[in-house]
């Protein structure tokens, strides 16, 4: 191992700490084999039809937008909450231990994926499900390769850091964002199937819709440190936007494959 590569006890390269620290987000290699992003994906539509309320279309062709709350209904999903590399990363760059606050599958369907406007995630966990802080942050699990053209992750680096105010829905206007975008830039996070784009509950991010025939779906686990958990504040979400199960996860042990029993 190179000297210039410093690691935690954890083997974390910091190098990652330092750069999620400064832009808002990090890209790590793929930690996810051909055959499990295959379970990955079929487990995706059969927790659609599992729980058709979970799900939202889009507004054009009807066809499948997002499916929430995957890691409740498919095991496979459960566990690759758990997966050591996953889970450490989180678990480092929130400082503490972390549980599943929500997990969903966005599909921006080829040649109908609406895309999603500049927005920060905390901002809408904020007011809709009362938490607390922003130690929040998303991982999100490329189950198809992300390409420049296909509506990638667009992220605007350092806009975590940004005095930002946060709206109510998290959707931030247009002189706000062309002020951001002027000065801070914008980064297409393109990455092969199986990476993992972890990034800040706080910085600002979109992507454009995807008008190629390339599939772009991503598995979104957003960990929460488990001592920053919703307020009590009006209405529930429903769990499988806003998880009930709190408890500081474990990594799975190395007998307990990803792909063990049914998907």
């Amino acid at each position: 191992m190179p000297d210039s590569v410093r690691v935690d006890q954890a083997g974390i390269d910091q190098a990652l700490v330092d750069r999620y620290v400064i832009e808002g987000y990090v890209v790590i290699d793929p930690v996810i084999g051909t055959e499990e992003i295959d379970t990955l994906r079929r487990a995706a539509v059969d927790a659609a039809g599992a729980r058709p309320e979970a799900t939202l279309c889009n507004t054009g062709d009807g066809s499948l937008r997002i499916v929430y709350g995957v890691h409740d209904r498919a095991p496979v999903y459960a566990r690759l909450t758990r997966m050591p590399r996953i889970l450490a990363l989180a678990r480092r760059l929130l400082g503490g231990d972390v549980y599943v606050h929500q997990t969903k599958v966005t599909l921006n369907t080829p040649m109908a994926g609406e895309g999603w406007p500049w927005h920060q995630d905390y901002a809408f966990w904020s007011r809709r499900d009362h938490l607390p802080r922003p130690d929040v942050l998303s991982a999100a699990v490329l189950l198809d390769d992300m390409l420049a053209v296909n509506g990638p992750l667009l992220m605007v680096p350092g806009s975590h850091r940004a005095p930002v105010p946060l709206t109510d829905d998290g959707v931030l206007g247009a002189e706000q964002i062309a002020e951001l975008c002027h000065s801070n830039g914008i980064v297409a996070t393109t990455a092969p199937a199986g990476s993992v784009v972890f990034f800040a509950g706080t910085v600002v991010h979109g992507s454009s819709p995807n008008v190629t025939p390339f599939p772009r779906r991503v598995l979104y686990i957003t960990y929460n440190r488990v001592d920053n958990l919703p307020e009590p504040g009006g209405d529930e979400p429903p769990d499988y936007v806003c998880s009930r199960d709190t408890a500081a996860l474990a990594p799975l042990h190395a007998d307990e494959p990803l792909l063990a029993g049914a998907a």
